[in-house]
């Protein structure tokens, strides 16, 4: 029976309990967010963040850092050099969260991090400092070997413009969906919502470099390796978003949100390291298309683009992913398309390929069933 010949009774009736089950799943999604966001950005706490202590005396430097590998809970992880230039490039290169430079004739020592590194990090350094050099009656002098944008205080801007662009990337396909059908019928319908994707990413990522680097002023880097990290970010969540509305429909919005909002955002590095979040957002943020398109945004910005294999193949695995999604729900829906259902499949996706594709799959009919 169809909604219009219910009672209007009847009719509210059921709108209600629609309206009662999406307040609960809005309810539950918030706390969730509230939850994990607390849980991991509320209480940063440092875990093995890597600090080279340098000296002129390798025994000078291996006694510095003996007291901070031993400190409880391990918040960082010290290691040693005699040579201070190739310790300041391993910050400027993202590989150390900072130099301490010990000399114990020297009453003010050198103290070397990167602002564009996550906030968090610099705090570590700071406080790891600030330590030693009381310990050792001396002050410290800070050196900022990787300065950020001019409205990029907290090195935080790549995280936002990741989080911008994958907010647009997954509400595309649910929309989509919402407009369409959550799944494509024919492969031309498949062929023009992946074509949509790809233009769309293509502007999304060109739209985002320009607004944050040549507009806002809050990002550096070369144009087009910023635009094309955003580009591969758009279009890895909008393929694996469309894949799985193929999939599950309407329920995909719940899986997107998990992944990207309530998992995917706190874990991300992107105010805090992933040596500042617990073991298990620290474990998962690499992983997640937010953490590796915000590594990968922070290396061409500021680092010259010097560790971007592992953030390429995680956003490479995430849009093969959504590819096979689309092929295998596309396969079991057009396999069993009979010519009964041509008119109807050619209105929902318009593709004339459709007449073509049903006739080549005819003859496995016979003349009762079609």
């Amino acid at each position: 029976m169809s909604t219009q010949s219910l009672p209007a009774s009847a009719e509210e009736r059921a709108h209600f309990r629609h309206a009662v089950v999406l307040a609960g799943f809005v309810l539950i999604v918030q706390c969730l967010i509230s939850i994990f966001y607390i849980w991991s950005l509320g209480n940063p706490t440092p875990h093995k963040v890597h600090i080279i202590v340098a000296s002129r005396h390798e025994g000078n430097a291996g006694y510095i850092a003996n007291q901070l590998n031993a400190q409880t809970d391990h918040p960082v992880r010290a290691t040693i050099t005699t040579n201070q230039q190739w310790a300041q490039q391993q910050v400027k290169d993202n590989k150390a969260a900072g130099v301490y430079v010990f000399n114990p004739l020297d009453k003010v020592n050198d103290l070397y991090y990167a602002t564009a590194q996550p906030s968090g990090n610099r705090d570590v350094v700071e406080q790891v400092g600030a330590k030693v050099a009381a310990k050792a009656h001396t002050t410290i002098r800070g050196h900022d070997l990787v300065p950020t944008a001019a409205h990029d205080k907290r090195g935080i801007v790549p995280f936002y413009l990741v989080l911008g662009l994958i907010i647009g990337s997954y509400l595309l396909p649910t929309m989509l969906g919402t407009l369409t059908s959550p799944r494509a019928s024919t492969w031309g319908g498949v062929g023009w919502r992946l074509g949509v994707f790809v233009i769309f990413s293509a502007i999304a990522g060109i739209l985002g470099a320009w607004l944050a680097r040549d507009v806002l002023d809050a990002l550096n880097g070369p144009f087009w390796g910023l635009a094309a990290v955003g580009a591969g970010l758009s279009l890895s969540v909008s393929t694996f978003a469309y894949g799985l509305t193929s999939l599950l429909g309407p329920a995909a919005l719940a899986v997107n949100l998990t992944l990207f909002v309530i998992l995917g955002n706190p874990s991300a590095g992107g105010a805090f390291g992933y040596d500042l979040l617990p073991g298990f957002m620290h474990d998962i943020g690499p992983f997640l298309p937010n953490g590796a398109a915000t590594d990968a945004m922070r290396d061409v910005a500021y680092f010259h683009g010097t560790d971007l294999l592992r953030p390429t193949l995680v956003l490479l695995a995430w849009f093969i992913l959504g590819l096979w999604l689309v092929y295998m729900v596309s396969i079991n829906t057009l396999i069993g398309t009979t010519p009964d259902q041509v008119a109807e499949i050619q209105h929902e996706d318009g593709f004339g390929l459709v007449g073509q594709f049903v006739e080549h799959h005819a003859p496995h009919h016979s003349n009762d069933s079609a």
